[in-house]
């Protein structure tokens, strides 16, 4: 597991704008697992933003692309199961 995970905007990793963090806290140790950044408005905007811009392109895909995207992320996602169950 990393010791910080920030957001995820634009296609990378950006810490958060006010430079927060709150601790992630491990239910079996009761000490800190890692730390994950704090959004704040600024970091909203960001985002939003971001995937109003996205938009347009990701529209004018086809199904099957689309498809292939999300198997990807969904690939993604079971190969870092076991730490995002952790965050939970």
């Amino acid at each position: 597991m990393k010791q910080r995970y920030e957001h995820f905007i634009h296609g990378q990793w950006t810490p958060p704008i006010t430079g927060e963090y709150f601790e992630r806290i491990s239910p079996i140790t009761e000490k800190p697992l890692t730390q994950i950044a704090r959004g704040g408005q600024g970091d909203i905007d960001a985002a939003v933003q971001d995937a109003q811009c996205a938009f347009g392109a990701w529209k004018r895909l086809s199904i099957e692309e689309r498809a292939a995207h999300m198997r990807a992320v969904a690939a993604g996602i079971q190969a870092e199961a076991e730490p995002l169950a952790l965050l939970q």
